[in-house]
Parts: C-alpha cells; sequence; structure tokens
C-alpha cells in the first residue's frame, strides 16, 4: 500500500464512536505504515475528532510534535543536512 512508503512519523488520532472508519481500521492501518505509527483514541468523538474534542485532538497532536521535535533534536549532530534548531 501506498502508506507503506511514508517513513516520518504518522500519529493517527481516532475517535472511538467513529462508525463509517471503526476503530479496528486504524489499528489495521497502523501497520501498513513504513515506520511506526501511533495510535491514539478520543473516545468520546466520532470521524471529526478535531471538530468534536479539539482540546483532546491539539493535545494529542502537541505531544506528538514535541516527540518529533525531541528526536530532531537528538540526532540532528549525526545526521548531514539536516539544519539544527535555532533558540
Amino acid at each position: 500500500p501506498a502508506h507503506a512508503k511514508i517513513t516520518a512519523p504518522v500519529l493517527l488520532i481516532w475517535g472511538g464512536r467513529a462508525r463509517f472508519f471503526p476503530l479496528r481500521d486504524a489499528r489495521t492501518m497502523r501497520h501498513t505504515f513504513g515506520t511506526e505509527a501511533s495510535l491514539v483514541v478520543v473516545e468520546d468523538a466520532g470521524l471529526m475528532v478535531h471538530e468534536e474534542r479539539p482540546d483532546a485532538f491539539n493535545a494529542a497532536l502537541g505531544q506528538h510534535f514535541d516527540a518529533c521535535f525531541e528526536r530532531r533534536t537528538a540526532s540532528a549532530g549525526t545526521v548531514s543536512g539536516v539544519a539544527s534548531p535555532v533558540s
């Protein structure tokens, strides 16, 4: 699948009450990426998590970005062509 070509960090934010795309689909999809994909389930949301529970969506996204930034910062000295963050 096309997902296998994605090697950047992946975050799936899924509504526990999503009917059209049930949670079992997310659990299956999680393993189709070319890298490890994280899954956050917002139990009391449906398909539109970002609209139904923006607080939970933003918190999950913020944690994901923080983790990505930490990994990038830790490896910035060893990866050629990657600019180090400026404080």
